[in-house]
C-alpha cells in the first residue's frame, strides 16, 4: 500500500512539472508552417519490472516484451497537440495486482490512451495522458508520461525515439523504449 501511495505522489509531481513547464515554454513561433495531422508507427520494447512469465518461473525480475503501436496526433499549434495512442504487447505474462496481491494473466493486452503533447523546443516532445489497457481477463485504467525525440528526415517524415512510463491503476507499471516513423499529413498551415 505504501508503494502505491509513493507511486501516485510521484505521478502527481510529474504532471505538475509538465503543466508548469508548458506555461514557461509556451512561446509560439509566429509565421511557422506546420501540418495538423500526424500518423506514427512504433516498434518498442516494453519493460515490466514485476511479472511471472509463462515460459519460465522467474518473477520480480526484469521482463522485456516486444510491443508495436500506432499513434494519431492532431496539432492545434506547432507545439501543442492531442492524440490517440494505441499499443499491443506481443507476449503472454502474469502480473500481481498491487491492491489485492492477486495474480492476473495478461494475453496480448492492448493499450489505448488519449495523450496531450507539448513541444517546447525543436525535436523534443513531452507527452501526458491516460486511457485503458484492454485484455480478456481484466482491463485496467492507466496513466502515461513520456518523451519523444524526433529527427526530421524531410518535410513530411520524421524518425522518432521514445521513452514512456505507463502506470496501470491498482496493477502494474511498465516502461516503453521505442523507435518509429511519423508521417505528417495534410496541407501546410501558416501559424500566426
Amino acid at each position: 500500500m505504501k508503494r502505491l501511495q509513493l507511486q501516485n505522489r510521484i505521478l502527481v509531481v510529474l504532471f505538475l512539472f509538465l503543466g508548469t513547464t508548458s506555461f514557461l515554454f509556451s512561446q509560439e513561433l509566429e509565421g511557422e508552417n506546420f501540418k495538423r495531422n500526424k500518423l506514427s508507427f512504433l516498434m518498442a520494447y516494453g519493460i515490466i519490472p514485476e511479472h511471472t512469465s509463462e515460459d519460465d518461473n522467474t518473477s520480480n525480475s526484469l521482463f522485456i516484451v516486444p510491443t508495436i503501436g500506432v499513434n494519431y496526433d492532431f496539432l492545434f499549434t506547432p507545439k501543442i497537440g492531442l492524440g490517440l495512442h494505441t499499443d499491443v504487447i506481443l507476449q503472454k505474462f502474469v502480473v500481481e495486482e498491487l491492491k489485492d496481491d492477486l495474480k492476473v494473466e495478461r494475453v496480448f493486452p492492448i493499450t489505448t490512451n488519449l495523450m496531450a503533447s507539448f513541444r517546447p523546443i525543436e525535436n523534443w516532445t513531452f507527452l501526458a495522458g491516460g486511457g485503458v489497457e484492454l485484455e480478456t481477463n481484466k482491463s485496467y485504467p492507466m496513466i502515461c508520461l513520456g518523451v519523444d525525440h524526433g529527427i526530421e528526415l524531410n518535410e513530411s517524415w520524421e524518425l522518432g525515439f521514445s521513452f514512456m512510463f505507463e502506470h496501470r491503476l491498482q496493477a502494474y507499471n511498465s516502461y516503453l523504449l521505442g523507435i518509429g516513423f511519423t508521417k505528417s499529413l495534410g496541407k501546410n498551415i501558416q501559424y500566426e
